[in-house]
């Protein structure tokens, strides 16, 4: 859960397909070490078509990718909610963990 200013609480996204009792680390973690060369592959095939042009300056694509962190660091976050309530608890068929974890 993100817990603001107001006192207001909101569950994380990832809570969708992990679960809501705030004992989703071992599902995360397992389903991260599950995937993680799927993950690789794909950021190395989003990322190369802009590091091998020659056309790029390569200051804008250090800055393109190595910023990148300040996004999620910087303060954003992602929460499982719209007009400031949680969504209910469920999962698309075919997401994460198909059944959308524990209620």
């Amino acid at each position: 859960m993100v817990r603001f200013g107001s006192g207001k609480a909101l569950p994380r996204m990832y809570t969708r397909w992990f679960g809501r009792n705030g004992d989703a680390a071992p599902r995360l973690a397992a389903h991260a070490l599950d995937s993680y060369l799927e993950w690789d592959r794909a950021i190395e095939d989003w990322q190369m078509p802009i590091l091998s042009s020659s056309l790029l300056p390569n200051f804008y694509k250090s800055l393109l990718f190595n910023e990148l962190y300040f996004i999620t660091d910087g303060g954003t976050l992602w929460t499982d909610s719209t007009a400031g309530r949680a969504n209910p608890l469920q999962a698309n068929p075919g997401d994460i963990g198909e059944g959308g974890g524990e209620r």
